[in-house]
């Protein structure tokens, strides 16, 4: 698409069909439509792919080219009144005030959403148009002079809008496009600095460790010490077996069990356990005995059987209950609570 873009771009150049001696007032509709070119271009060179940095830089400052001839045929054809333009530029980068930096990009917020939102009524009544003519049913030519002027001007007031949406994203654009150009110049400066070899940061490695490698000591048998003193293998001093009484038995015993880190029990399992239970930590119930228990449907029916005033309300109540639930069954559907408010 960037290609044919491109091609456009050269016919309209070598045809001749924009002058810079007019404006766009001068221009007809249909020629409205090629000032967008340039535009397109450029943002669809920044979204292209690329390898590498210096690929990406390329692609870029082409973009960027673009960009700034469309920028500068909007204004040389007064698209966009002189008065006008610092809304849709945004803020200048030369601006360090961030208030008014703030200020600036908010009115261009709102002026981009504004613009969007003439351009989509602008594809709703089109579409709500096609339609009404598919489903007409005279198919003869109704259109009128005045019917077509006025098609005319509202498709040149759509290329007008298309024309300032593109002038306000070229600038956001152009500002993206100058970031990211400082990012891929300081990339491009760091590869520049010259690195250590790999074998030579391998061999000052291997040095390093040389240095501070340590003798590897025996742990087999043989002597402990060598005729210079040195430490030939490593050993553990112990107290000497002569020494140990059952006093010292049972401190170095107790040591070992009471140490400093260690914390000791503060409770016995029976009181945890009665501390779990009284927070309702275990479940209770189940078995076998609990399924020989009677329940309460099988006590009301059973209490309902005896011959006695109290067995006599059991057994209306049981009636009740029993009408109740035929006349809920009459009224209303099987799994119709399940339904979901569904017919």
């Amino acid at each position: 698409s960037i290609s044919d873009l491109k091609l456009c771009d050269k016919l309209i150049k070598r045809l001749g069909i924009l002058s810079s001696n007019e404006t766009i007032e001068d221009m007809t509709t249909k020629d409205i439509k090629c000032l967008i070119v340039n535009g397109l271009i450029g943002m669809l060179m920044v979204l292209r792919k690329t390898n590498g940095g210096n690929e990406r830089k390329a692609f870029l400052e082409l973009a960027k080219h673009h960009l700034l001839e469309f920028i500068e045929q909007i204004e040389s054809y007064e698209v966009i009144q002189v008065n006008e333009r610092s809304k849709y530029q945004g803020p200048l980068s030369t601006i360090k005030n961030q208030a008014i930096r703030r200020e600036g990009k908010i009115i261009q917020y709102k002026l981009e959403k504004e613009l969007q939102f003439k351009l989509n009524e602008y594809k709703t009544r089109k579409e709500e148009k096609n339609r009404s003519n598919l489903h007409s049913t005279n198919h003869r030519s109704t259109r009128t002079l005045d019917n077509e002027e006025e098609e005319e001007e509202g498709e040149r007031e759509v290329y007008t809008t298309w024309l300032k949406f593109l002038y306000l994203k070229s600038y956001q654009e152009i500002n993206s496009i100058d970031q990211e150009l400082d990012l891929l110049g300081t990339s491009s400066q760091m590869e520049s600095i010259p690195h250590r070899s790999k074998s030579t940061e391998k061999d000052a490695t291997e040095a390093e460790d040389l240095s501070w490698k340590l003798d590897q000591l025996s742990t087999k048998s043989g002597p402990l010490i060598g005729p210079t003193g040195k430490i030939l293998r490593p050993f553990t001093i112990l107290p000497s077996s002569k020494s140990f009484t059952s006093a010292t038995d049972r401190i170095r015993l107790r040591s070992e069990v009471f140490r400093p880190d260690w914390n000791l029990p503060t409770m016995t399992i029976d009181e945890y356990l009665d501390e779990q239970e009284s927070m309702g930590n275990f479940l209770k119930g189940g078995g076998p005995a609990q399924a020989e228990e009677e329940t309460d449907g099988e006590r009301v029916k059973r209490e309902a059987e005896d011959d006695n005033l109290n067995g006599e309300e059991m057994a209306e109540g049981l009636r009740k209950k029993a009408i109740e639930w035929d006349e809920f069954t009459d009224t209303h559907r099987k799994g119709e609570g399940n339904m979901m408010n569904r017919g």
